[in-house]
């Protein structure tokens, strides 16, 4: 989800119009991150104009990629190289086309608070 620190910042925000932006290291699923999105704009009052979220892969820290390397047993192997698979893909994002998709959200949130 996210940081106390942006939770804090996110409902102290009054009468504001508000697009979130982030990057998830777990992989490019769109499920997980609308469910990302819900708990991060619940800290957003109902005071506020909502506009919606752009979230896409990012990188991971190398201790995360270590951290699943020790916790591989015969029972999970198949589990942590999954995990592993995927730290290792996200080692390129956000890329280019990721930051495309963001251009293209940005003018969409732009056309929505010029109506």
């Amino acid at each position: 989800s996210c940081s106390m620190e942006v939770s804090d910042f996110l409902s102290d925000l009054s009468g504001k119009q508000i697009a979130l932006f982030g990057t998830c290291g777990m992989g490019d699923s769109p499920e997980y991150y609308k469910d990302i999105a819900g708990r991060v704009s619940a800290w957003i009052e109902a005071d506020n104009d909502y506009l919606g979220y752009f979230i896409c892969q990012g990188k991971m820290p190398q201790k995360v990629r270590m951290k699943y390397e020790s916790m591989r047993t015969d029972e999970n192997n198949d589990q942590i190289d999954r995990f592993i698979q995927n730290f290792d893909l996200a080692l390129t994002h956000p890329d280019d086309l990721d930051v495309e998709h963001a251009k293209v959200f940005v003018d969409h949130m732009l056309k929505k608070i010029q109506l």
